[in-house]
């Protein structure tokens, strides 16, 4: 790698980066003009792989954007520190960007970073951030609300919708443990649910759903999650809040488990900027989806969701850049490759490779040949000792019979 530079072209750039002559990923920053549209990185000098030495580069950042609105008085815990949503995705390891915000924007065009909008115990949503919120969920976004007590303490023309129509009470004495059999879509973490602590749940039963589907319940068959689709994104709604006073329920494993679930559906609808070839891009299967790649055209296959539910998916196995039109939207991704597959030496299998396969035990046996031929050996002889005490036997028990005859 001696010598060799990146670059950025189809524009006006900074100058090239030097490369550093070493083994391993290296972290390069280039100056780009903003306005520079479809540029890609270039790498100077020859190798024996040319094909790899141009790469797209993408419009946005690949995190994926979560906005989490939360109480930091309230919702914090005990120890202090960031509310206990923000610090079950910083776990997650996810690498995806929180963006904390107090309040629910007015406008559309400040949730457009986001792919994710978290809402712990909402007191109400005025009319101009449910529309905002509405539109984000239509463009494919993904809206989740933990309801909690302050689901009764609505102003006045403020409503939870999208998430619930209504008036949703709180039941401060409702004790009931979740259904841990109704959220195995999560994984196995669902087990952790049983013997939950609840003081309180919000009374989903007696709200008006907006036609959504219930995909977890209590004990008692009351709702603990509900989903429903609006446009190409969707809203889940569960039923506790993320405060520990309430619950244990924030720790729990099946929490982290469902706040990876979001995640994914909102990877799915949104889609992130850039991401590896050969991983799918999935869509809802009422989506108008059309994808065209280096090759031409990308053929769509059906995939189910762990709901149960159909999904449209494509898959991009080639690196480069990618048009996408969604419904009446049009959007650019990017597929690269992951940096093991670029760093990693290929190595030869061992020469016993596939006895090592066919049983993990064969290394740790003597099966060679002369422990064999003594092993017959020591079999035949054990036969011939049993045939010769049996014949010697014989012979002593006959005799007292014959001197009888005899005498």
């Amino acid at each position: 790698a001696s010598g060799r530079t990146l670059s950025l072209s189809g524009g006006k750039s900074g100058e090239p980066v030097a490369l550093a002559a070493r083994a391993g990923i290296q972290d390069l920053g280039l100056d780009a003009d903003p306005k520079l549209e479809r540029s890609e990185v270039e790498l100077s000098g020859g190798d024996a792989l040319a094909s790899d030495d141009r790469a797209a580069v993408a419009a946005e950042s690949a995190a994926l954007g979560v906005a989490v609105v939360a109480d930091t008085a309230n919702d914090s815990a005990e120890t202090g520190g960031a509310p206990v949503l923000e610090q079950a995705l910083s776990a997650l390891e996810s690498k995806a960007a929180l963006h904390p915000i107090p309040l629910l924007p007015d406008d559309p065009s400040e949730l457009r970073g986001n792919g994710l909008v978290l809402l712990d115990d909402p007191a109400g949503i005025t009319p101009e951030a449910r529309s905002a919120l509405t539109t984000f969920i239509e463009q494919g976004g993904v809206a989740v609300a933990f309801l909690g007590p302050r689901a009764e303490q609505t102003p006045l023309g403020s409503t939870l919708e999208p998430f619930v129509h209504g008036a949703v009470h709180w039941e401060a004495s409702a004790s009931s443990s979740i259904d841990d059999a109704s959220l195995t879509f999560i994984g196995p973490e669902s087990a952790s649910l049983r013997d939950l602590t609840l003081h309180g749940r919000a009374a989903l039963g007696t709200a008006d759903l907006l036609g959504a589907k219930v995909l977890g319940t209590f004990g008692d068959k009351q709702p603990f999650l509900t989903e429903r689709d609006l446009g190409r994104g969707v809203v889940f709604t569960v039923a506790l809040p993320t405060s520990v006073d309430r619950s244990d329920f924030p720790l729990r494993p099946a929490f982290l488990a469902l706040l990876d679930y979001f995640l994914g559906e909102a990877n799915s609808r949104r889609g992130m900027t850039q991401s590896s070839a050969g991983s799918d891009w999935l869509f809802p299967a009422s989506a108008n989806v059309s994808i065209t790649g280096p090759r031409g055209p990308l053929a769509a296959h059906e995939r189910t969701a762990v709901t149960g539910a159909p999904q449209k998916a494509f898959t991009p196995v080639l690196t480069g850049r990618y048009s996408l039109t969604i419904d009446d939207r049009h959007e650019e991704r990017v597929a690269t490759l992951e940096p093991a597959e670029i760093t990693t030496l290929p190595a030869k299998p061992a020469n016993n490779a596939a006895l090592t396969r066919g049983s993990g035990n064969a290394g740790k046996i003597d099966a060679s040949p002369e422990l064999g031929y003594a092993l017959l050996g020591l079999l035949a002889l054990e036969l011939l000792l049993r045939a010769f005490r049996r014949a010697t036997s014989e012979r002593v028990t006959s005799a007292p019979a014959l001197q009888s005859r005899a005498d």
